[in-house]
């Protein structure tokens, strides 16, 4: 099965999934070579505007979810559960 990575940029929310590891680490994803050999981009929203991306890491950071952080997950993990099946 694939592992979902999801990673939250300045630009947007990217969605990958990760296949043949058991586990990422943080200090993994600046590791191009080895994160481009199991990872696949499935999904990427860019945010709006920096407004946008500001209030989304604000957010993140206080362990909430973001309306947009929300609808792009059930947007893309229902289309990632209907690869799989």
């Amino acid at each position: 099965f694939a592992m979902l990575v999801l990673f939250e940029a300045a630009s947007g929310y990217a969605l990958f999934s990760a296949r043949g590891v058991d586990a990422l680490a943080p200090d993994d994803a600046p590791d191009y070579a080895r994160f481009s050999r199991v990872a696949t981009l499935r999904a990427f929203a860019p945010f709006a505007s920096a407004e946008d991306a500001l209030e989304n890491a604000h957010a993140v950071a206080e362990s909430a979810v973001a309306p947009a952080l929300e609808s792009f997950l059930e947007a893309n993990l229902a289309a990632v559960g209907r690869a799989a099946a």
